[in-house]
């Protein structure tokens, strides 16, 4: 809990009663613009979340990416396994190869090796209210605390839906910055259950250390949701990688 700290002493002082708005409702982002994900418990959906479908596609590609025995080691490598499984998945049938990476190979390599001070950067520069800011901030520590203590999976997820509640009866988010919240929130409850269905120790997914995760689902989303999961998936295997750390 101590490594997080910082972030949250650094957060508290943004916060502001200026409300920031609202754009109206919010889109569904599945196939065919729609998405239901029925929840039950252990599960890692929340069918109230209209971008959940981005956590979804994340475990999706995630599993597909440990499905090989021989991985790759290099941040180069990991960056194009993850763009060539995610290629094949219909959810970035719209996003162009040249596209996948809209967000840096650097800056993704910057999440993966600074932990928390990555988180921090990141958060610092979403475009988002104060008010928001401080509140995925706040969450994004308590849910770190929760995985790094090894809480039930299902007291994460309350946390989170929780959260994702609040967010979209929220006045004082746009739709815009609503959207941002609840593709990168997806991300992590889905990338929380992905490490707690590992059956033991040493079995793939490798797929201990979340933080560059959370880091490139928040920093990727600011471009959209594919972009997320890109990110996310990225920054995150090249933290469990070692690749930078």
């Amino acid at each position: 809990m101590k490594k997080y700290l910082f972030i949250v002493l650094f957060y508290l002082p943004l916060a502001s009663c200026e409300p920031a708005g609202s754009d109206g409702p919010l889109p569904a982002h599945g196939p065919g613009g729609t998405y239901n994900l029925k929840s039950k418990p252990g599960a890692p959906g929340n069918p109230d979340n209209a971008f959940d479908y981005a956590g979804l596609v994340h475990n999706e590609v995630l599993y597909a990416y440990y499905a090989d025995t021989i991985l790759p080691a290099t941040a180069d490598a990991i960056s194009g396994r993850v763009d060539s499984i995610a290629g094949l998945h219909p959810y970035f049938s719209g996003l162009p190869v040249t596209a996948h990476d809209l967000v840096p190979l650097g800056g993704i390599e910057h999440l993966s090796s600074n932990g928390a001070a990555g988180l921090a950067s990141v958060l610092e520069g979403l475009p988002l209210s104060p008010q928001a800011r401080n509140g995925f901030g706040l969450l994004a520590v308590e849910f770190l605390s929760k995985v790094d203590r090894g809480e039930d999976y299902d007291a994460i997820h309350g946390l989170i839906t929780a959260y994702e509640s609040q967010t979209l009866a929220s006045p004082d988010h746009t739709a815009a910055e609503k959207e941002l919240l609840l593709t990168a929130t997806s991300i992590m409850r889905h990338s929380a259950h992905a490490k707690a269905k590992r059956p033991k120790k040493n079995t793939d997914p490798d797929w201990d250390w979340l933080t560059a995760n959370i880091a490139g689902a928040a920093l990727g989303a600011q471009y959209g949701k594919e972009h997320a999961v890109l990110t996310a998936l990225k920054a995150g295997i090249m933290e469990n990688a070692d690749t930078g750390r």
